[in-house]
């Protein structure tokens, strides 16, 4: 199997403290590239580094000074052998720039690479896109910032968790752990799907004018798969705290609205969303510094 035959890589990427410390050299950008194809060895795959567009009219010259600094980088890279480019045509948010690329993407599956990550260990890569290609109803797998122990399971089992559903899956050929919501964590995801199942969804119950913000992609598709869910909950008592979650794991199991718990669990079937790792996997990605930070 070729990587390249199968995966993009999609590399968001924006000028940090533009209106107050401008960081022109964003050295984490680097970093997170070269970790991602040392770790995950993937030789020729490309890269496509995707600047946010909105600032081309506010502040042409740090953009222009941007672009040079990414270019100088991809240089540098190239002599390591990673494959990186740069698209020209950028959206003015995460979520549009993500959309188009998606809609442009000729590759099955593509990896989510925001511009501030590390990868703590190795993964074979080839294994999990060969799994991905057979099994299909599986469309999102991301990978743990922390080791996942008994503890951090139980503690998705609580009402400020973000992921309703947490739960090992038995009998898989990769380890891996059922969930509810998309993150921004490095994750792999089947292009096909979001061009036709997600990027409509967004457009219906979290259009443009009611999203959550330029960065929040995330954010946006939680709201969305949260309204999908409410679609299907018939138990009256919606509003109603602390009755939705349905505490698949740990100590709460079963304690949960079962009308709720069936909405919920219908979602997840319909998005397919996955973690890689269960129970005693280390973590795989880490932050390089704080949210948007200089590493």
């Amino acid at each position: 199997m070729k990587i390249s035959d199968y995966l993009e890589v999609f590399v968001p990427t924006h000028i940090i403290n533009i209106d107050t410390d401008p960081y022109i050299e964003n050295k984490m950008i680097e970093a997170t590239i070269a970790s991602c194809h040392e770790k995950l060895s993937l030789e020729d795959t490309q890269f496509t580094i995707c600047p946010d567009a909105r600032f081309e009219d506010t502040h042409p010259e740090l953009m222009e000074k941007y672009f040079k600094y990414l270019n100088e980088m991809i240089d540098r890279l190239k002599v390591k052998g990673v494959n990186c480019v740069i698209r020209k045509e950028n959206s003015k948010t995460l979520r549009g720039n993500w959309e188009q690329f998606m809609s442009e993407c000729k590759k099955p599956f593509m990896f989510f690479l925001e511009h501030d990550w590390e990868f703590l260990s190795h993964l074979n890569v080839k294994e999990i896109l060969l799994f991905l290609e057979k099994e299909n109803t599986i469309n999102y797998i991301k990978l743990p910032k922390m080791d996942l122990t008994k503890e951090w399971y139980n503690s998705m089992c609580s009402r400020d968790n973000w992921d309703w559903i947490c739960q090992e899956v038995e009998n898989s050929s990769i380890p891996l752990t059922r969930l509810s919501f998309f993150s921004g964590n490095p994750h792999f995801l089947r292009v096909d799907f979001c061009n036709r199942f997600i990027i409509p969804n967004l457009a219906k119950h979290t259009p443009y004018e009611k999203a959550k913000g330029r960065s929040h992609l995330e954010k946006d598709l939680k709201n969305t798969i949260m309204m999908m869910i409410d679609e299907d909950r018939n138990c009256g008592k919606i509003k109603e705290w602390g009755h939705i979650w349905p505490l698949s794991y740990g100590p709460y199991v079963g304690k949960g609205c079962p009308t709720c718990a069936q909405a919920i669990g219908k979602q997840h079937l319909n998005w397919g969303v996955f973690m890689y790792g269960v129970q005693g996997q280390k973590a795989v990605v880490g932050h390089l510094g704080d949210w948007c930070a200089k590493c």
